[in-house]
């Protein structure tokens, strides 16, 4: 096997578990969006709960992902994020 081909199933492991948490919130937030008037307090709470653990899940997988690249990345992905942090986290 040669080191593409590693890199290729390490990524395509890591963006399942990454699509697995986005569909969890996406889903979550879409059910209080349509039922919220309907949900009693615990649901709600459970819900909003499991968008805070997947939406850390992620936070947490993207900085260890992150870490493997060149500082000149990380500083122009962090000025990014200064310049306009309305497009990187709600």
């Amino acid at each position: 096997m040669e080191a593409s081909e590693g890199f290729d199933e390490s990524a395509a492991v890591m963006a399942h578990g990454l699509l697995a948490s986005v569909g969890i919130i996406t889903t979550a937030a879409d059910t209080l969006r349509r039922h919220y008037e309907r949900l009693d307090d615990h649901r709600r709470e459970a819900l909003f709960d499991m968008i805070m653990t997947q939406g850390s899940h992620l936070e947490g997988v993207l900085k260890d992902m992150i870490r493997g690249l060149s500082p000149d990345v990380i500083e122009a992905l962090s000025a990014l994020r200064r310049s306009n942090p309305s497009n990187l986290r709600a």
